[in-house]
């Protein structure tokens, strides 16, 4: 028989996961790339890791050098396996932050009731400022 933590953690995924997408869709049809500018910084390094490997030598196809850590090599990883394209970027992102409240139950189970990890998931779920931050390059996202 399936848990019954399960069940609501999966339910919690499933939410997490259509709120996500549906906002990245509504964003992403409103041309929300056009006003992206650190994004698609981020985006062109992550491309530059694509071509050059892990370690950037030449930046001279790059505005600015300076990157949050690891966030263009995250991001290099999404573009290899899911493409160029930003609405892939945003359904990746998407899966994401739907696992986050799955990742933060797990972790934190040892050390906390099961009822108090299950609303902090359900915060986590709906946050709507996390929500508002999926359609991206995945900085904000990845840095929760």
């Amino acid at each position: 028989m399936i848990k019954k933590e399960y069940l609501i953690l999966s339910l919690m995924f499933l939410i997490g996961f259509l709120l996500r997408v549906l906002f990245s869709l509504y964003m992403y049809e409103n041309d929300i790339v056009s006003g992206f500018a650190d994004d698609k910084h981020y985006l062109e390094y992550a491309k530059q890791i694509l071509s050059q490997g892990v370690f950037v030598k030449d930046i001279s196809m790059l505005r600015e050098a300076m990157v949050a850590p690891l966030v263009p090599w995250i991001l290099a990883l999404q573009v290899y396996i899911v493409g160029e394209n930003w609405l892939n970027i945003f359904i990746f992102n998407s899966i994401l932050g739907a696992l986050f409240p799955v990742v933060l139950f797990y972790g934190l189970k040892p050390y906390f009731s099961k009822f108090s990890l299950l609303v902090s998931s359900f915060i986590l779920t709906i946050n709507p400022m996390i929500i508002y931050l999926t359609p991206s390059s995945g900085k904000e996202t990845i840095m929760y």
